[in-house]
């Protein structure tokens, strides 16, 4: 984030503060809140009253924010998994490593799809100005299953040629979805796209008429 603290002056305490927190983008347990002074009034209440000023500073910035909430969660659960966070531009990659971990990731990584979509609402109700997202990973799984998802679309494009007609895969996340669509996105013997509604959208790998 481009601030971190700002000092900021109105008429009251309570406004003063707001307004920092407004412009910094964060909640209030998330600051640290400084009376610099105190609202007053002026020579016989009428000339020079003071206004109250504050400073305000944010007490964790995301990645910071995002690694503590993660690693509560794998205390919690008592798995022994370690956090670790990496930020390329905006974005927040964090990677959890360690033994027992299929809790987290859950069958078919749905687990940590719904995970991964708790901690951007949490990061961005927290930091209204944050324009990145995070992206969760449990040990690899996300190019483990990459892998597997690349190969189920070679075999099914295969095989809808073969038959000679479009081919319906089981319901997946947009995210695994994205992965059939652009491992077949080059070929011009068979066209992808998705039918149904969420959360049993599916692609569907149909020959080239």
């Amino acid at each position: 984030m481009n601030n971190e603290k700002v000092e900021i002056s109105d008429k009251t305490i309570e406004s003063a503060t707001e307004k920092g927190l407004q412009s910094l983008g964060v909640k209030r347990e998330n600051s640290v809140i400084e009376i610099l002074n105190e609202p007053g009034s002026g020579l016989l209440g009428l000339w020079g009253n003071k206004e109250a000023k504050v400073s305000v500073s944010i007490k964790l910035g995301p990645s910071e924010f995002i690694k503590k909430i993660v690693e509560s969660i794998v205390q919690e659960i008592d798995t022994n998994g370690m956090v670790s966070l990496t930020q390329e531009g905006n974005d927040i990659y964090v990677s959890i490593e360690g033994k027992s971990m299929g809790i987290l990731i859950g069958k078919k990584g749905q687990t940590l799809e719904s995970m991964q979509y708790l901690l951007n609402v949490i990061l961005h109700r927290q930091f209204n100005h944050f324009k990145g997202r995070v992206i969760l990973d449990i040990e690899n799984y996300r190019e483990r299953r990459q892998n597997v998802l690349v190969k189920v679309a070679s075999e099914t494009a295969e095989r809808a040629l073969k038959i000679n007609r479009e081919i319906e895969l089981e319901p997946m996340s947009s995210y695994e979805r994205r992965i059939i669509h652009m491992a077949l996105k080059d070929s011009q013997l068979v066209n992808t796209y998705s039918r149904g509604e969420e959360p049993y959208r599916k692609v569907v790998v149909s020959p080239v008429k």
